[in-house]
């Protein structure tokens, strides 16, 4: 499996501060549906940032 580049890492994180933000402010309007989808992309990002500054590329 390849690295994931960092401009894809840097999206993601992008689309979770929005999520999160937006989600707050309008929740009393939209319910709490996009701080949690924020809170899931946020882990995920968490979760693929190691491999993102992995020295090794694995290939099967």
């Amino acid at each position: 499996m390849h690295r994931i580049p960092a401009w894809i890492l840097l999206c993601l994180a992008a689309l979770t501060v929005t999520l999160v933000i937006v989600g707050w402010n309008e929740r009393h309007h939209i319910g709490p549906l996009p701080v949690a989808l924020g809170i899931m992309w946020g882990l995920f990002v968490l979760a693929s940032a190691p491999k993102v500054f992995s020295q090794k590329d694995h290939q099967h």
